[in-house]
């Protein structure tokens, strides 16, 4: 019997090592053929009319092939899955590469904070904290280097950027998002979008539509009124649409009780009969589809990344259910957009053959970084810390000396090295005694706190706090146990041992800076008081550390500003629970809900202190009457009232008349313009009156004539303070 037992057990060892063998040294997938004189520059029109001449010479075999990835059946998905996991790096997904008629493939990546398929990419900051730059040439920039470390690593298709708005700050995959403003997601997205495509690489800006819970996305049904959808939810959709976005990456969740990845009236109604669009649709891996029959009809072009539902078409076809002709739509939507960016060479003079990062990407990372970081609180100076005096730091908080870049699912990044804050601050401070405590009791920590000359408290959350929820019961009742990752925040203060941590060190020591580390609004009411200086820093990025001690030290400028709202409390958001299968979105969340219900913020969205103590000094409408189609100009005049340079973002919400029954200021123009102490700066805003108008129906927008208010300011809340007024005329 012990016989038998053991040879059983050496039978079932030697599967176990022939599949792991199997799954790590399996070839990877294929990537792209080299752009090649056989994809010589093609117009769109004439990538279309290629692409309806070779669906004239497919077989349905191929036309099936062209519309889903190629991990065909669960084993492959099993066995990718695992690949990713056990070893650095991760396949190429492909998609429809037919190379008997020399139709390239799409090789897919991820890709909201950096390559995420390869091993080496660039970690750049998550796309709050490059939201909270309020620089789109920066995101532009960031962009373009998205483009070029998709070429080196095999890609020509990034799942970049995540355009959903921000309903809730507990949202787990906050952090992948431009925040809760749509004006702001707007300049963001097509900022970044414009970046990658000059590479000639397909951006894939996602999830399309209402995706902003994450435990329950899967099954979670939105409802939603026309106005709130088309002025608040979709805009940033259309702007990256009109921006000439080759793809859009459809959402899990339903919408009015049909899943978003087989709603005709987004996919059809909205995308390409309203908005005329062109592109060609994937679906969210990996259940992005549930009914073949209703993709089809809804114009999902392609299953990403396998044939779940759609190696049923064939059968669809031969019983009549669906008409062959419509497949040749998807598929000529499809061919046309892989001939078409196969065909664009790039920038001339980019390197596409280096290693994927690079040092002028890992510097960009870097600035992007010290850009970001937002200033909340900076009480008698405290900061910035020079170098020349300090001779001792005491650094607490095990986030000090963790790898931490944020969500460790689909937008995970395996950058080269990553820089701890920590390792930061010796670099920067290298004169000085870093005296890092790392499991303090209140008494060691309080001894130590009152010796330094400054304190650097790092607080906040990981991966396994906030993220794409990668967990064993992701439909799981709250009071199950969680195996995994991620996941909606139902609460939005830190974490217990962090605010007893801050509430220890409260009153010890003036110089006592907290850095708190996250994807989106974090509550600090029960804190903040005993703490002199607050720094967001977010999910930094590979160069994170380096980024935050220069600017502790004055080296670089915290120029973010906040693209979220921070209230005092979270129960005074619109209400939000992540286990619900029902959810009606409505017209105001973030600022507008705050002002809407009279609620002042802890820290208001657009907020964010400057060394340089920028100020308003004036601001005037150039053309205070205005006919629909005029654009409306502002001009202002900023001051710096400190003794260093900085940043200053003049920000303009508009107010519509009472008949709109718009919220009281949205953003809809600001700037970022350089500080110099003692000099006043010009800043010009524009906002085309086309943006003013509302959505009646079917399609349709119309104009409001009247007086107009804009409230211009540094932030959402100071804005307020200061109005003046335009008109419309008929």
């Amino acid at each position: 019997m012990l016989k038998k037992l053991l040879t059983g057990l050496l039978v079932v060892l030697a599967i176990i090592v022939v599949g792991l063998v199997l799954v790590i040294f399996w070839p990877a997938g294929t990537p792209p053929p080299p752009r090649t004189d056989a994809y010589s520059t093609l117009s769109f029109t004439e990538a279309k009319s290629k692409a309806a001449s070779l669906v004239g010479e497919m077989t349905l075999d191929e036309k099936v092939e062209q519309l889903h990835g190629d991990l065909t059946g669960t084993p492959a998905l099993i066995r990718w899955g695992l690949r990713a996991i056990l070893r650095p790096g991760r396949d190429i997904v492909n998609s429809g590469y037919n190379e008997r008629l020399n139709i390239p493939p799409i090789a897919f990546t991820d890709g909201p904070r950096g390559i995420a398929f390869a091993n080496g990419a660039t970690a750049y900051p998550v796309a709050m904290a490059r939201a909270a730059t309020f620089n789109p040439e920066l995101e532009r920039a960031i962009g373009s280097a998205f483009g070029i470390e998709s070429r080196r690593g095999g890609y020509n298709y990034i799942a970049s950027p995540c355009i959903n708005l921000l309903r809730h700050p507990g949202w787990g995959r906050a952090q992948e998002c431009y925040g809760e403003d749509p004006f702001l997601t707007e300049r963001m997205g097509v900022a970044h979008v414009a970046g990658i495509q000059k590479h000639g690489v397909m951006s894939c800006p996602k999830h399309f539509a209402l995706n902003s819970l994450e435990n329950r996305r899967f099954t979670v049904d939105v409802s939603i009124d026309e106005r709130a959808l088309h002025e608040v939810y979709l805009p940033h959709f259309k702007a990256v649409v009109d921006s000439g976005t080759a793809s859009i990456m459809s959402a899990y969740n339903k919408l009015q009780g049909e899943y978003a990845g087989q709603s005709r009236f987004l996919l059809e109604d909205i995308l390409r009969d309203e908005w005329g669009w062109e592109g060609f649709i994937t679906s969210d891996w990996i259940n992005g589809v549930y009914d073949a029959e209703a993709g089809i009809h809804a114009g999902m072009d392609i299953e990403m990344p396998w044939n779940k539902v759609y190696g049923e078409i064939p059968d669809l076809i031969a019983s009549g259910t669906i008409q062959e002709s419509r497949i040749d739509t998807l598929v000529k939507r499809v061919v046309a957009g892989k001939l078409y960016w196969a065909s664009q060479a790039g920038v001339a003079g980019a390197d596409y053959s280096a290693a994927l990062s690079t040092l002028d990407h890992k510097e960009l990372s870097q600035r992007t970084a010290e850009e970001s970081m937002v200033l909340l609180k900076n009480e008698e100076d405290v900061l910035p810390m020079v170098p020349e005096a300090v001779e001792t730091i005491l650094l607490v908080g095990p986030l000090a000396e963790a790898d931490n870049l944020g969500d460790a699912a689909s937008s995970k990044v395996d950058p080269e090295s990553i820089m701890t804050i920590k390792e930061g601050l010796e670099q920067i401070y290298p004169g000085a005694k870093v005296d890092y405590i790392t499991e303090e009791s209140s008494e060691e920590l309080k001894s130590a706190a009152e010796n330094a000359d400054f304190v650097i408290a790092v607080v906040g959350y990981a991966a396994d706090d906030e993220g794409e929820n990668i967990q064993m019961f992701s439909e799981r009742d709250p009071n199950q146990p969680t195996w995994g990752t991620g996941g909606d925040r139902t609460d939005l203060r830190l974490k217990r041992e962090d605010v007893a941590r801050l509430k220890d060190l409260a009153g010890l020591n003036s110089k006592t800076v907290a850095v708190v580390i996250g994807g989106s609004a974090i509550t600090m009411d029960e804190w903040i008081d005993g703490i002199p200086s607050v720094l967001m820093a977010w999910y930094p990025g590979e160069r994170g550390g380096v980024a935050l001690a220069r600017v502790l030290s004055g080296q670089a400028i915290p120029g973010g500003r906040l693209p979220v709202s921070i209230p005092k409390e979270s129960n005074r958001l619109p209400h939000f629970d992540p286990f619900v299968d029902t959810v009606t979105y409505g017209y105001f969340h973030g600022y507008t809900w705050l002002n809407k219900t009279k609620q002042a913020p802890r820290f208001p969205f657009g907020f964010g202190l400057d060394y340089s103590k920028p100020s308003i000094d004036s601001a005037y409408v150039i053309n205070p009457t205005l006919g629909f189609g005029d654009t409306l100009r502002i001009q202002v005049m900023i001051k710096g009232n400190g003794n260093r340079n900085g940043w200053a973002v003049p920000q303009a919400y508009v107010s519509w008349p009472d008949a709109a029954g718009r919220p009281d200021g949205v953003l809809q123009a600001f700037a970022k313009t350089s500080v110099i102490p003692g000099v006043n700066q010009q800043v010009d805003l524009e906002i085309p009156t086309i943006r003013l108008r509302n959505y009646a129906g079917d399609g349709q927008w119309n104009s409001i004539p009247g007086e107009y208010k804009v409230y211009l300011g540094l932030d959402a809340e100071e804005a307020r303070s200061r109005v003046i007024f335009f008109s419309l005329t008929e």
